[in-house]
């Protein structure tokens, strides 16, 4: 497997695809420029261009040196940064967890504390009868598969049975994988 990062580029409404650019790099400018060639090569006008649609990468959003504040100086106008909520929220929670798991993070693929040992194999332990069920108020239907990753489904899943208070053999057998920051 190789790790081949791209950006890929949509024109909204409807995500219609447009293209992607292949990386070499990941520098803001470095994705900057590789972006504008690829509406130059395209005669794709950035005149009409409102905002870009980024994940919180630090080269992304920042606020001095980002990929959107280099488009806001190439098109000498602001634009509105529309950044991924989900990575944006996913950092209190890490930390919150590697403060609960007492845990030193040897990398961004790994932990070391109890609570990460524990649950790279909890599905080896048995599900206890009668745990008390933590019901939610709006539990929204079953996802369709499509519609989320294996980690979101997953997560799903743990959520509607500790709310129905019924835990699926399938579910417990599930091997949750190495506890890594992105999870």
């Amino acid at each position: 497997m190789v790790k081949e990062p791209h950006l890929v580029i949509l024109r909204e409404p409807n995500s219609e695809l447009i293209g992607y650019v292949r990386l070499e790099h990941e520098t803001a400018e470095y994705k900057k420029t590789k972006l504008n060639g690829f509406f130059n090569d395209k005669n794709i006008s950035l005149d009409t261009l409102i905002g870009i649609c980024t994940d919180g990468e630090p080269t992304n959003p920042g606020p001095h040196g980002g990929i959107i504040r280099r488009f806001e100086l190439l098109l000498k106008r602001p634009l509105h940064w529309f950044v991924c909520l989900l990575h944006f929220n996913e950092l209190p929670f890490r930390h919150l967890f590697e403060a609960l798991d007492k845990s030193t993070s040897t990398g961004p693929r790994s932990a070391t504390g109890k609570l990460s040992r524990q649950i790279e194999t909890c599905e080896t332990l048995p599900v206890v009868d009668g745990f008390q069920k933590i019901e939610l108020q709006n539990m929204p239907p079953a996802p369709e598969k499509k519609e989320f990753s294996t980690d979101s489904k997953y997560l799903y899943d743990m959520a509607h049975a500790i709310s129905s208070g019924v835990v699926p053999v399938d579910l417990a057998n599930i091997k949750p994988g190495k506890t890594v920051h992105s999870r």
